[in-house]
């Protein structure tokens, strides 16, 4: 049988080499040719399905939700890599301040020099400038007086120019400014052997544009001041006291036994280390008139000793109580007679002018167990015991030294700074009443204006019905302007609020002779400055106007050139000891100061 054969171009089959048609099977016979063509063919079908004709589809959105948690997983990873590890600290120092920044005049801090003239609210001050690149050369400096009643340009004049500084008082060292305006008395070439200072002093007469040689032009003095309300003139040479009713007029010896153990008016190193360590001399003259307290101390019997390590031929004296005396004498240029006052064996301590003929002079005796208040007379040359302080009063064995008193014209008292027995810690001073009654020897009690658990420092002045003062307050660390009530006892802080200053909690006050002004010294703990202030309006709580500052140009300089410089940082610690006493430690630390790595280190505190 044979079979047909046939040609399509549908389906699939075996082609020989001629013919692109397949083989198909006819519905009469099957060839076995054919067969095994089928055959295979459906084999192959088979396999298409079971393996897939086409490629399958990837699942795209779980690989990329696979990506996303390993990325999470690794920046997790990362980021607690960068937390843990410790990275290099920041350190930006500011600007660099060198030694020479230090010690160059034109770039560090200076209190200016101001000074109240006697008798009026005019008050003169130095003007001086210094090349910034250099150590201490002058380039300017000229003296000024300013009237404080009227505003900075209008009240300024010059008193010293610029050309005279630099000619005729080329050298000068300092200035002080005659009550009448008409002289400056001008000091040069100082030099200091041991506690004392020789130098040359000229006298510059305005109104002649010429210089005044007080002994000689190359005569070195140990100290000279203007008293009195006009131009009387007072100077010490040779341990002897001088007095000039002018600088053209004859000198008049006031002592003439002055010695190398022969002390007048002048301080031993014993006065001048341990009790008047401010003062150029011991001479109080009067605020009313000529007239002056001075000192004498006689050291015949004090050794002396080479006892410097630097020159071994320095001579020193060895002061001491036991082997010296001190007297207090006043002098009065219109009496012959002079007064001394009566030899006490103690310490003198503070001599206060009360009015034109009464003089309050504080010894402290040499056991410390009191203090003796003395009021002398000018007129009648008497000195009697006013008031006794006993260390009995407060239960301590002994009573320091508590300044110089005030005295009130209106009320017949004066202040002093004394501790108070009925307060809770003994130790702290007060204000204390101390009633003028000659014939009075020893009070029982004496009244106190203050009486808050702090101490005051320093009692300044006493105008009206009120007293002013500096305190502490609350905070050991601070100094501020105070005023006490002398009727009702109520104190008030006038410099704790903000007067437009800056941070500032250390303020120094100084009244003019009038009391309507103050030279306030804001002195930290921001850059110092200072200002003469209306009283008026320190008390109304009036900021206190940049106009009003003293030198505020060298201010400004200075602010701009430490903008950004790095200072130390200083800090007050309390600690409490053992016998529940505060004790308090001043710490100054570096600009940048990282606790954390600081070390530990004993300190020893004593109390």
């Amino acid at each position: 049988m044979n079979a047909a054969i046939s040609t399509s171009k549908q389906g699939k089959g075996v082609s020989d080499g001629h013919d692109d048609h397949p083989v198909r099977a006819s519905s009469k016979g099957i060839d076995p040719i054919s067969l095994r063509t089928v055959t295979v063919d459906e084999s192959f079908n088979r396999m298409e399905e079971l393996v897939g004709s086409e490629e399958e589809e990837k699942n795209w959105k779980g690989i990329v939700i696979a990506l996303v948690v390993i990325g999470v997983i690794l920046g997790l990873i990362a980021m607690a890599i960068v937390l843990v590890t410790p990275r290099p600290e920041k350190y930006d120092p500011g600007k660099n301040l060198t030694f020479s920044s230090l010690i160059n005049r034109e770039i560090r801090p200076r209190t200016p020099v101001f000074k109240w003239i006697r008798g009026s609210d005019n008050f003169y001050t130095v003007y001086e400038r210094y090349q910034l690149d250099t150590v201490d050369q002058l380039v300017r400096r000229y003296v000024t007086i300013n009237d404080a009643s009227v505003n900075e340009t209008a009240g300024k004049s010059t008193f010293l120019s610029q050309d005279i500084l630099s000619s005729t008082l080329r050298g000068a060292e300092s200035f002080q400014v005659s009550p009448n305006l008409n002289y400056a008395l001008t000091q040069i070439d100082s030099t200091t052997n041991s506690i004392f200072t020789n130098s040359i002093y000229k006298i510059y007469d305005r109104t002649k544009s010429s210089v005044i040689d007080i002994e000689g032009a190359s005569t070195q003095l140990l100290y000279a001041t203007w008293i009195g309300t006009n131009q009387e003139l007072v100077y010490i040479k040779d341990n002897n006291i001088f007095y000039k009713e002018s600088p053209e007029a004859n000198t008049i010896s006031v002592t003439s036994d002055g010695s190398t153990s022969i002390l007048n008016g002048i301080s031993n190193r014993l006065y001048k280390v341990f009790i008047f360590p401010d003062l150029e001399s011991l001479i109080w003259p009067s605020p009313y008139d000529s007239k002056f307290v001075y000192a004498k101390i006689e050291e015949s019997e004090v050794t002396s000793y080479s006892g410097s390590q630097l020159n071994s031929n320095t001579v020193e004296r060895e002061s001491a109580l036991s082997s010296s005396e001190i007297t207090v004498h006043l002098f009065d240029s219109g009496v012959s007679n002079q007064l001394q006052l009566p030899v006490t064996a103690g310490y003198l301590t503070s001599v206060s002018w009360m009015d034109e003929d009464r003089v309050i002079v504080v010894w402290l005796m040499t056991d410390h167990q009191s203090e003796k208040f003395f009021i002398c007379n000018c007129k009648t040359k008497q000195c009697s015991l006013n008031f006794e302080y006993k260390s009995s009063k407060l239960g301590l064995s002994w009573v320091g030294m508590y300044g110089a008193p005030i005295y009130n014209h209106d009320r017949e008292e004066y202040y002093t700074l004394l501790p108070d027995p009925a307060n809770e810690n003994k130790l702290y001073r007060h204000i204390a009443v101390i009633k003028v009654d000659e014939t009075q020897r020893q009070e029982a009690s004496q009244p106190f204006l203050t009486s808050h658990p702090w101490s005051d420092l320093k009692i300044l002045k006493v105008d009206g019905d009120r007293l002013y003062y500096l305190s502490t307050g609350l905070n050991y660390t601070h100094q501020h302007l105070y005023s006490v009530s002398l009727d009702t006892k109520t104190s008030r802080c006038w410099t704790c609020k903000d007067l437009g200053l800056g941070n500032y909690t250390f303020v120094e006050a100084e009244f003019s002779w009038s009391n309507s002004y103050i030279y306030l010294s804001i002195l930290g703990p921001d850059m110092p400055s200072y200002y003469v202030v209306d009283a008026t309006d320190l008390t109304i709580g009036k900021n206190i106007s940049s106009s009003a500052q003293v030198d505020r140009e060298h201010y400004e300089a200075l602010q701009v050139y430490y903008d950004g410089v790095y200072l130390p940082i200083t800090e007050y610690v309390t600690f409490k000891l053992d016998n529940n006493i505060d004790a308090s430690v001043k710490l100054v630390l570096p600009p940048i100061f990282r606790r954390e790595r600081s070390c530990l280190y004993e300190v020893v505190i004593v109390a």
